[in-house]
């Protein structure tokens, strides 16, 4: 398992990262929500010119997508634990621990 450091590493860059769309993410859903993914089918929509770099996918098992989460506000990604699914009953667990889409990195 990976040490993890409570005070500040100086290995983690402080410098922003700048990230191109390479497509979108569609399906039903209109608004977030925590639950029922499950349900939900989407669709990868790239760029055109990036059909040759399909070539063989169909040969895997799987597909990782890596996605931006541009419907979480802001005062979301500020939060670092939470009680789980907001019950005030379940453990409190650390927001990087959990399946949350509340991260303070939108992807």
């Amino acid at each position: 398992m990976p040490r993890l450091l409570r005070k500040p590493n100086p290995e983690v860059p402080a410098r922003s990262i700048e990230l191109t769309p390479i497509g979108v993410v569609s399906n039903r859903v209109k608004k977030p929500m925590m639950r029922g993914w499950e349900s939900v089918e989407s669709r990868l929509v790239l760029r055109d010119d990036l059909a040759p770099s399909l070539n063989g996918l169909s040969g895997h098992s799987h597909l990782i997508v890596v996605f931006w989460m541009d419907q979480v506000p802001d005062n979301a990604r500020r939060r670092v634990q939470h009680h789980l699914h907001g019950d005030d009953n379940l453990p409190i667990k650390g927001d990087l621990a959990t399946r949350t889409q509340n991260r303070p990195n939108p992807i």
